[in-house]
């Protein structure tokens, strides 16, 4: 009788042993399958999404740098800034430019006082635009000469969906006189349409010195504007 205890004491214990070795088995795969998931379905979707949109902006950024130094020595521009006149052509040219990319964008064109020529943002949102602190900084830096372009995260609060991320700006001379500034904002709607579709879940664009250009959280934007 004892040895029939002790026979079905060591099946019971080989049957526990053999339960938690298959219970540690299945939770290695689990574990492993996990792991395995969130590499390839996480990190590398979002490393790849994370490359594709910064190919892309550094293309766009690349865009607008040359496009400025374009525009700014066109003799239509230039014509506009000392004799002004009938500025349908010009327009065209500026339009089909901000619109020409991923990045969509407004425009304005000041003369050497800071007067408006001709833009495509409303006329209280140009006001807003140019009682800037940070854009009448920059204009004076481009005034002075001492920098010929200048570009930056821009927080103003325009309407009419005209809403704005960043700023692009360069002086317009001709032989070393300053004629005027050509500027184009960045829409917030085009960053948006950019982020919009990917395989992730919060997109924060930052530059260089890590305040937040464009973010799907503003949660993640502290009061400096920086990347919290």
């Amino acid at each position: 009788m004892r040895q029939l205890v002790s026979f079905k004491a060591y099946i019971r214990h080989i049957f526990v042993r053999y339960i938690l070795a298959l219970i540690v088995l299945m939770m290695t795969i689990f574990l492993g399958f996990m792991l395995f998931h969130y590499e390839v379905y996480v990190v590398r979707e979002s490393r790849q999404a994370s490359e594709n949109l910064c190919t892309l902006l550094t293309a766009e950024w690349q865009r607008y740098n040359d496009g400025l130094q374009a525009l700014t020595e066109d003799e239509l521009l230039r014509a506009a800034l000392e004799e002004p006149g009938d500025l349908a052509a010009l327009n065209r040219r500026l339009y089909e430019f901000s619109f020409a990319g991923s990045l969509k964008s407004d425009f304005i064109l000041l003369d050497a006082k800071q007067q408006v020529v001709t833009s495509s943002l409303y006329k209280e949102n140009q006001e807003l635009f140019l009682m800037n602190r940070s854009i009448q900084t920059d204009l004076q830096s481009l005034h002075n000469g001492s920098v010929m372009s200048a570009s930056g995260v821009l927080r103003i609060p325009f309407s009419h969906g005209q809403e704005a991320e960043y700023v692009f700006m360069r002086a317009v001379t001709h032989e070393g006189r300053r004629l005027g500034y050509l500027i184009f904002s960045l829409k917030e709607d085009s960053f948006s349409a950019l982020a919009g579709g990917r395989s992730v879940d919060q997109i924060a664009i930052m530059d260089a010195f890590d305040y937040v250009i464009f973010s799907t959280n503003r949660l993640l934007i502290d009061p400096l504007g920086k990347f919290a």
